[in-house]
């Protein structure tokens, strides 16, 4: 019967509720799962901004050297880089546009697919 799975599934399984309903955070549940919360590091998001303007820095100077070298593959390679970089950032509108111009110097069918893909 519907009551006998519910009372079986309470059993076997512990009930989650909220520490607020039971007056703290003496229920053993809430203290098991606040052992799996991530400790705050107030250092992650200005470093994390530091590592990633460093990268980028990286990623548009390989891309002026490939510019002044006139090389169309090193170019395209360049700018799919900078748009998966930007992807992973979130700024898609900025790794839409490095996309759009890596199309520029696709040198043949496969290149043109793969571009179109990543689209």
């Amino acid at each position: 019967s519907p009551d006998n799975a519910s009372t079986a599934n309470a059993d076997h399984s512990p009930e989650l509720t909220s520490p607020l309903r039971n007056g703290g955070g003496d229920h053993p549940v809430s203290k098991n799962i606040i052992q799996y919360y991530i400790e705050y590091d107030p250092n992650f998001a200005p470093i994390s901004k530091i590592e990633a303007q460093n990268q980028l820095e990286t990623l548009e100077g390989r891309l002026s050297t490939a510019q002044s070298h006139i090389m169309k593959e090193s170019i395209r390679t360049a700018l799919l880089a900078l748009a998966e970089f930007h992807k992973k950032r979130g700024e898609l509108r900025e790794a839409l546009r490095r996309v759009f111009r890596s199309r520029e110097y696709c040198t043949s069918g496969r290149q043109h697919t793969q571009v179109c893909l990543l689209l």
